[in-house]
C-alpha cells in the first residue's frame, strides 16, 4: 500500500491509514502530506525514504514529510481510528472454501481520508493464526520454581480509560498483546558496539525499547552485530564482553507501568546448550523460577530459554560461555494493580532447595503489604543459595504484619559474593510487625537439638546457621534515606548461631531505623560472633536509630555475644536514642566479650541519648554499670571520640571522663541474673 510519502508492506494485517493533506497543491504532495497508520492485528512494515519501521499491533506511526515518529495507541486514537469504519462488501473469493471466504469478510478495512480525497476502501486477505507457542523440548524450565501468591486488591481502580479516569492517580492499562521483539525491532537503534570491545557512544540501551514493553537495566546492555543484531551485557570496563548479564523489565508498551507476563521466550547464541541461565521475577521481585538453554532452537538459529510462569515483571539472562541474546518473545502484557495486598507470606518455602544467580528478591519502585501475621518471606527446613544479594529492595514500600524474613527447621541462606549485603535497602520504606502479634526484622529460630559447647565459654549454644554470608558481606544496609519501622527486634535469634564478617545493621545517607524491641534479641542458647576487628556490629553513618522500649543487645538464656570489633559506631551527624533501654543486657547465665570499643564516634555532630532507671553500682573505665563488679572486665579506650566527636547522654545527665557515680541514675551495660561482659580487653 503506498500513500505520498509513505509505503506499507503489509502481510495479513489489520490497520487504518489516514492521509491528511495541508494543501490539495500536487507540488506539495510530499511536503505537505501527513501519514497516519494504525496497526490493530498482524505485521506491518511501514516505510518512509529511506526509513523503515516495523509496526506492532496496538501501535502507530505518523509520518509527515519524510519525519517519522512512533509509539502506542491511546484509547482516544482507537476510537478516532475506527469511528464510522465497517466492511463495504465481501470480494469474491476464487476457488475457495466457505472458511476462506468468511475469513475474507473478516478482513481489513483501511481508510484513507483527507479534505479533498475520498474515503476508499479495500479487503485484505485474511490474518494468519497467531503463531502457537512452542512445546519445549523435554528438560525446559528445568528446576523451575513457581510460588502461589494469594493477593486481593484493595482501592484499586477497575480498568478505565480516560477521561473516565480522570481524577484517578492509579488507572489500570489495557492489556498489550503477545510480541517477539528484535533490537531492530525499534527505528532508532542505539548504536552498535564491537564484540568484546569498548561501548560506543550512544550504545548503551536502557528505555529505547519501551514502546514494545521492555526497559533493560540496571546492568547496563549494548547491542552488537552476532550476525544478526544481539543484545549483551557491559562490564565495568565498558568492555562488551559477551558475558556480564542482562537484565530487562516487562512495562505496558509505551509507558513506564509495570507489566507483567505469563510467557518468556528469549533465544540466546552461540553458547552451548545448558550453558546459560534465565531467572524470571514476579511481584517484590521474587524469582519465580529459571531454566537454561535446553528448549529447542530460535528462528536464528540459536538455543531457546523458555519459562512458562504466571506474573512474570523481569528476568536476568547469564551464563559462563560468551553469548549475545538475539530475541525476546513474551505473551500478553497485562498492568497489574499498583499495590499488591497479600493474605498470606509472601513465600513460604517447605523443604525446598532454590538457587539464584543474583537475587532472590529484586524490588524496584513497588508497594506490596503482606496483611497477614505470618512472616512475609518465611523458610521452613530449606536452603536458597544467591549469587549475591538475597533482597534488593530499590525505593518500594514494603509492609509486612508479621516479620520480614524468618527462618527455622534447619533453614539456611548461603551467599556465594563477597562484600555485597544480604539484604540492601536503597531509599523506600519498610514496615515490620504491624499486626496485633508485632514482628521481626530477622527471625533466626534453630532447631532444639542442635547445640554445641561453645569452647571459649563453655556454654551450649545452637549450630544451626541460618544465614551463611559472604565474606565481608553486611546482613542489612540501607542507604538513600531510606526508613524502617520494626514492632519488634531488628534481630530474634533463638538456639541458633549467626556469624558475619561486616556489620549485621549499616545505615548510612540518611537512613531512620525504629525499633519497639531489642535492636538484636539473643533470646536463648544463641551465639552472634563477627571476628572482624575492623568493624562495628552496629554501624551508623549520617543516620539514626531508635529504640523505643529495649536494649540494644540483649543476651539472655545462656547464650554469647562475641565481637572482635566495636559494639556501636557513630559517624557523620548520626544519632542513637534509647527510650527505655541500655546499650548491653546480660542474662540467665549469658556472655558478652566485646574486643575494642562498646562505642566509637568519627567524624562531628553524633549523639547517643540513653534512658532508663537502672541505678549503676560502678563506673569502670568511664563506662557507667549495674551489677556485681566482678562480672565486667572493661579496659582503657572502651568509648572512643567521647567528647570530640560525639557526646553521650544518660537521664539527661552528660557523661565524661569526670562524672561522678552519683550523679548518674541510669547505666549503659547490665549484669542480671548471673553472667559476664568484656570490654576492650
Amino acid at each position: 500500500m503506498r500513500t505520498p510519502n509513505a509505503v506499507a508492506a503489509v502481510r495479513g494485517t489489520v490497520f487504518v491509514v489516514e492521509v491528511l493533506r495541508a494543501s490539495a497543491a500536487t507540488s506539495q504532495a510530499q511536503a505537505g502530506v501527513t501519514t497516519n497508520v494504525f496497526a490493530f492485528a498482524g505485521a506491518l512494515v511501514l516505510t518512509v525514504g529511506n526509513q523503515s519501521l516495523n509496526l506492532l499491533p496496538n501501535t502507530f506511526a505518523t509520518a509527515t514529510g519524510i519525519g517519522l515518529n512512533s509509539g502506542p495507541i491511546t484509547p482516544q486514537m482507537r476510537a478516532s481510528a475506527l469511528a464510522g469504519l465497517s466492511p463495504t462488501g465481501t470480494q469474491p473469493v476464487e476457488g475457495g472454501n466457505t472458511a476462506a471466504k468468511n475469513a475474507a469478510m473478516g478482513a481489513t478495512v483501511a481508510t484513507f481520508t483527507s479534505g479533498t480525497l475520498p474515503i476508499t476502501s479495500l479487503v485484505l486477505p485474511a490474518a494468519p493464526p497467531p503463531p502457537s507457542i512452542p512445546t519445549p523440548f523435554p528438560g525446559s524450565n528445568r528446576g523451575s520454581t513457581t510460588t502461589v501468591l494469594t493477593p486481593t486488591v484493595s482501592s484499586i481502580p477497575s480498568v478505565c480509560f480516560p477521561p473516565s479516569c480522570v481524577g484517578n492517580p492509579t488507572p489500570q492499562l489495557p492489556p498489550a498483546p503477545p510480541g517477539t521483539i528484535t533490537p531492530d525491532s525499534i527505528l532508532n537503534v542505539p548504536g552498535i558496539s564491537p564484540p568484546f570491545g569498548r561501548l560506543v557512544d550512544g550504545g548503551l540501551v536502557t528505555d529505547q525499547y519501551r514502546s514494545v514493553g521492555l526497559l533493560f537495566g540496571p546492568t547496563r546492555v549494548a547491542i552488537f552485530n552476532d550476525p544478526p543484531l544481539a543484545w549483551a551485557g557491559v562490564n565495568a570496563r565498558d568492555r562488551v564482553d559477551l558475558v556480564s548479564p542482562v537484565s530487562t523489565s516487562f512495562v505496558m508498551p509505551g509507558t513506564s507501568t509495570p507489566a507483567k507476563t505469563n510467557h518468556l521466550s528469549v533465544e540466546v547464541g552461540l553458547a552451548p546448550v545448558g550453558s546459560i541461565l534465565l531467572e524470571a521475577f514476579g511481584t517484590a521481585g521474587m524469582l519465580l523460577g529459571s531454566t537454561t538453554n535446553d528448549d529447542g532452537i530460535g528462528p536464528h538459529g540459536r538455543t531457546l530459554a523458555t519459562l512458562d510462569l504466571d506474573g512474570i515483571r523481569s528476568f536476568s539472562v547469564s551464563g559462563n560461555d560468551t553469548w549475545g541474546m538475539n530475541q525476546i518473545e513474551y505473551g500478553e502484557l497485562v498492568d497489574p494493580p499498583s499495590v499488591v495486598t497479600l493474605q498470606s507470606a509472601l513465600l513460604h518455602a517447605v523443604h525446598e532447595q532454590r538457587q539464584a544467580f543474583s537475587t532472590f528478591f529484586d524490588m524496584a519502585d513497588e508497594a506490596v503489604t503482606g496483611e497477614s501475621s505470618e512472616p512475609l518471606i518465611w523458610l521452613t527446613g530449606s536452603t536458597f543459595a544467591t549469587g549475591h544479594h538475597f533482597a534488593l529492595l530499590s525505593n518500594s514500600a514494603v509492609t509486612s504484619a508479621g516479620s520480614f524474613l524468618r527462618l527455622d527447621d534447619g533453614s539456611r541462606i548461603v551467599q556465594a559474593g563477597a562484600g555485597e549485603p544480604l539484604v540492601w535497602m536503597r531509599g523506600g520504606s519498610l514496615s515490620v510487625g504491624t499486626g496485633s502479634d508485632g514482628g521481626h526484622l530477622f527471625e533466626l529460630i534453630g532447631r532444639s537439638g542442635a547445640t554445641a559447647v561453645d569452647l571459649e565459654t563453655g556454654l551450649t549454644v545452637g549450630t544451626d546457621r541460618p544465614l551463611e554470608l559472604g565474606t565481608q558481606a553486611t546482613v542489612f544496609e540501607a542507604d538513600n534515606g531510606a526508613t524502617v519501622s520494626i514492632r519488634g527486634s531488628a534481630y530474634k535469634i533463638d538456639t541458633a548461631l549467626l556469624e558475619a564478617t561486616a556489620p549485621l545493621l549499616n545505615l548510612n545517607g540518611g537512613t531512620a531505623v525504629t525499633t519497639s524491641g531489642h535492636v538484636v534479641d539473643l533470646v536463648r542458647q544463641a551465639k552472634v560472633s563477627l571476628p572482624n576487628d575492623a568493624l562495628a556490629m552496629i554501624s551508623l553513618n549520617g543516620s539514626s536509630l531508635s529504640v523505643l522500649s529495649g536494649h540494644l543487645v540483649n543476651v539472655a538464656g545462656g547464650s554469647v555475644l562475641n565481637i572482635a570489633g566495636n559494639l556501636v559506631s557513630l559517624g557523620n551527624g548520626s544519632t542513637l536514642t534509647l527510650f527505655n533501654g541500655l546499650l548491653v543486657n546480660v542474662s540467665g547465665g549469658s556472655s558478652a566479650s566485646i574486643g575494642r570499643s562498646l562505642v566509637s564516634f568519627s567524624g562531628t555532630g553524633n549523639a547517643l541519648y540513653i534512658t532508663n532507671s537502672v541505678i549503676p553500682t560502678a563506673i569502670i573505665n568511664g563506662i557507667p554499670v549495674a551489677g556485681a563488679v566482678d562480672s565486667f572486665r572493661i579496659g582503657t579506650n572502651a568509648l572512643r571520640g567521647l567528647g570530640t566527636s560525639g557526646t553521650i547522654s544518660i537521664n539527661g545527665v552528660a557523661l565524661t571522663p569526670t562524672t561522678p557515680l552519683a550523679s548518674l541514675t541510669g547505666s549503659l551495660i547490665a549484669v542480671q541474673s548471673g553472667g559476664t561482659v568484656k570490654v576492650a580487653q
